[in-house]
């Protein structure tokens, strides 16, 4: 059986480290070619590689990976590509499978449901898993609501993804961070989302997302 070759893209060493021992301890199944924290370094590279599978985390040293996957399947030839993210936001999970991800897992999952995710990958599934399937599923049933919500506020679409990270109690610097934008830039949106929902601080937004079903 041939080997399945793997690149491991991901922004903390730690994490790395422990996916090669999981991959060192699968006999001669995988063979790891690299490992990268640059997004950039990992795309000049991917040139040179044959590769079967890269497994990616969405937050990258300089480069998010969403920024990599639209890239890599733009090109002639490209891996399979497994997002493993700690990100669990719908509005990601879908941007990530629209730029072209193979599947999507979360951090929080086990050894034996990522070499699963892994095995369905390689043999042309595509791969989504279980609680993300579950944060798909209550994001279409409050679609409804959401659209009724954007509509009485006016709310842009971007207006949305912030709020609902407040209602998670999620930091400037962290809504940023999920969101691929400046902190900056989400205090410009806090602040807009503030007077078009006619409150003063995350406690009234928090009141009116809950009032509308939106959360």
């Amino acid at each position: 059986m041939a080997r399945i070759s793997v690149v491991i893209a991901d922004d903390q060493p730690l994490f790395i480290k422990g996916l090669l021992a999981l991959f060192s301890s699968k006999d001669s199944t995988y063979e790891v070619l690299a490992t990268y924290q640059s997004g950039k370094k990992l795309l000049q590279e991917m040139e040179q590689r044959q590769v079967d599978l890269l497994i990616l985390d969405l937050s990258l040293l300089d480069t998010n990976g969403l920024d990599v996957i639209k890239t890599l399947k733009a090109a002639e030839q490209t891996p399979r590509i497994l997002v493993f993210s700690r990100y669990n936001q719908s509005g990601i999970i879908k941007s990530a499978f629209q730029y072209g991800a193979d599947g999507y897992l979360l951090k929080s999952e086990d050894e034996k449901t990522l070499f699963d995710a892994i095995q369905d990958i390689i043999t042309g599934k595509t791969y989504l898993e279980k609680q993300v399937r579950k944060r798909y599923s209550r994001h279409s049933s409050r679609r409804s609501f959401e659209d009724r919500f954007i509509r009485k506020y006016d709310l842009t679409k971007r207006e949305i993804e912030v709020l609902r990270l407040i209602t998670e109690a999620l930091s400037n610097k962290e809504i940023a961070k999920t969101l691929f934008i400046s902190a900056q830039t989400v205090s410009v949106h806090r602040k807009n989302i503030m007077r078009k929902l006619g409150v003063s601080n995350a406690a009234g937004i928090l009141k009116a997302a809950y009032e509308d079903n939106l959360v």
